[in-house]
């Protein structure tokens, strides 16, 4: 028999509410992560976008679309690789080696390359919809707050 049951009950009800506490603290994590994933998606879709608008000028700033690109490319690949979506972190570490800033594939001049630019922005839209940052809903439900 317990001889101290206040004490058990107190200690169990702290135990409970640090799970709590801690499961709380995951969930805005893990929601900071998705937001994060999300911003570097849109940022890259948007330099990419600027970069096909600005076309013609295009060689005075190069070399910042080739870092933002392929910084953005390898966050994505990671996101895919902890999906276990390997196709998707293939094409995406493909596109950081293509944009990559050290070792130029490609000159950002010219009509096929415009073309690769956008065919680019798709990747990076379709990454929106098909490879999804562990949504709100989501989390919760993993996380048994729901």
């Amino acid at each position: 028999m317990n001889r101290f049951p206040a004490q058990t009950q107190e200690k169990r009800a702290q135990q409970r509410m640090w799970r709590a506490w801690q499961r709380r603290n995951q969930l805005q994590e893990m929601q900071g992560a998705a937001m994060r994933t999300k911003l570097v998606k849109w940022a890259s879709i948007t330099v990419l976008l600027l970069t096909a608008a600005l076309w013609s000028h295009v060689t005075d700033y190069g070399i910042f679309v080739r870092f933002a690109v392929a910084a953005g490319a390898l966050w994505v690949a990671r996101q895919a690789i902890g999906q276990r979506a390997h196709v998707w972190a293939a094409v995406f570490i493909g596109l950081a080696l293509l944009y990559n800033p050290i070792v130029p594939v490609f000159v950002l001049a010219g009509g096929t390359q415009l073309g690769l630019v956008l065919a680019s922005v798709v990747f990076f839209a379709a990454s929106l919809v098909l490879l999804k940052s562990s949504g709100e809903g989501s989390i919760r439900e993993s996380l048994h707050i729901v």
